[in-house]
């Protein structure tokens, strides 16, 4: 059992896919599997307008602090990210023009600093927030910024949240080239604070707070490979394999948090793919049947000590 007062903060499932009666060459006994990629490492920080560029350099100096303490423990960091509380939250009684003004300094910084920017969710009351959704969808055809909409929660659906996603999403495909900026933006529902990828990272605390995503497609794929089509093996194997990783990924990221005095939120195990790491390239090659695998709902943010056992649901 997770005992960490942390450990609720991420709940995801991982799921693997086996191939069966595929061609996939078994990793030859121990040969080490690939370190799982660190797609992001995004710190929180809580906006304050006259502060704004002290804040994102001091951001981006513990983010890069991070940065090199991972690739000394052999990790490809691939992205620093900054995630804002919610916009609306430090726009005051800007115009439109002024406030369009602050999220492009802001965007302007992270071309700068080489960091990906996200400006929180947006959560509606009303229809009297019309003026949100148009700046929202100003700021997403004329930056880079990430920002999302809440469209759902405990208390059902949030039918104007759709609608006005909707519009923010046919907005920006008209005025950003080829409608790409909607890549930076989502239509969320209940997704928990302090999670690291993007566009759904979200935040409303303090600040001074971090947390870390994997890329693990091209680790689950060697992980897999050696379970020599045995269903049973790939769970044990991806489970195990999945914890030790986790160990150290939180070990380093434990100490970042002492050396730098932000506090570390927690990561995300997802095993999140990319272009040159995927998961589905193994059932590419499947000539029977592909079968999905759980292995385990893990919370991990903060880590048991090695003589618990880990939470499998």
């Amino acid at each position: 059992m997770l005992n960490s007062n942390r450990l609720s903060r991420f709940r995801f499932c991982l799921m693997a896919c086996l191939v069966i009666g595929s061609s996939v060459t078994p990793v030859v006994g121990g040969e080490p599997h690939h370190k799982p990629r660190i797609r992001t490492i995004t710190a929180f920080v809580r906006i304050v307008p006259t502060q704004y560029r002290q804040q994102i350099e001091e951001a981006v100096t513990v983010l890069r602090q991070a940065k090199a303490a991972f690739e000394k423990g052999g990790y490809e960091v691939q992205t620093i990210r900054i995630t804002t509380q919610p916009f609306t939250q430090y726009i005051g009684d800007r115009s439109t023009t002024e406030a369009l003004g602050l999220f492009k300094s802001l965007d302007d910084l992270s071309k700068k600093d080489s960091f990906m920017l996200n400006i929180g969710p947006l959560t509606l009351s009303d229809s009297s927030d019309v003026w949100k959704v148009e700046l929202l969808s100003q700021i997403l055809a004329n930056t880079k910024a990430n920002a999302s909409i809440v469209v759902a929660g405990e208390d059902g659906v949030h039918w104007n949240a759709i609608r006005a996603a909707a519009q923010v999403m046919k907005y920006v495909e008209n005025h950003s080239p080829n409608g790409a900026n909607n890549f930076d933006f989502a239509a969320v529902a209940m997704v928990p604070p302090n999670v690291p990828f993007f566009p759904a990272s979200n935040h409303e605390g303090v600040g001074h707070q971090f947390s870390v995503g994997w890329e693990a497609g091209a680790f689950v794929g060697d992980v897999l490979a050696g379970a020599h089509r045995d269903m049973q093996v790939a769970g044990e194997l991806l489970s195990r394999e999945f914890e030790q990783q986790a160990r150290v990924v939180d070990a380093v990221a434990t100490q970042v948090e002492k050396d730098s005095g932000w506090k570390y939120m927690g990561f995300d195990p997802t095993p999140a793919p990319n272009a040159d790491s995927s998961i589905g390239e193994q059932s590419s090659r499947a000539t029977v049947a592909v079968v999905m695998i759980p292995i385990g709902r893990k919370r991990f943010v903060g880590l048991p000590p090695q003589h618990e056992s880990p939470e499998v649901a």
